[in-house]
């Protein structure tokens, strides 16, 4: 929980960037990931680095939101999580040629546990 706060502290949203109305609920992801882990204390987690994704996609109409590659990442992330999730912690170089603001950070994407059963998630709104 501590390393997704950390990464929370990391992210900007304002008029600037074009993001201020794309707030990351961290607290919705919090309560997913300990409702996913069953009571367990742990989770995996998985790091992956060198990234150069560009952030738009679809000539820049619009942002990129899959920053996993699904042979690379989410293939051996889902066979890993059979009963407890996976934090895969994406590691984007951020380079201003692909969009970003020449920094690199970390984008984190949950794999929930094969053995969860289907669930829905409601805001408290």
């Amino acid at each position: 929980m501590d390393i997704i706060k950390l990464i929370h502290s990391t992210f900007t949203y304002s008029q600037k960037y074009g993001n201020e109305d794309l707030n990351w609920d961290i607290d919705s992801f919090l309560d997913t990931l300990i409702y996913a882990a069953q009571g367990s204390p742990e989770i995996i987690v998985c790091q992956r680095k060198n990234r150069n994704i560009s952030r738009m996609k679809n000539n820049n109409t619009a942002w990129t939101d899959a920053p996993d590659d699904g042979n690379k990442d989410l293939i051996p992330a889902k066979k890993m999580a059979e009963d407890l999730p996976v934090l895969l912690l994406i590691k984007q170089n951020g380079s201003k040629s692909q969009g970003w603001l020449d920094t690199p950070f970390y984008w984190p994407v949950f794999i929930t546990p094969l053995s969860m059963q289907t669930s829905i998630y409601s805001l408290d709104e």
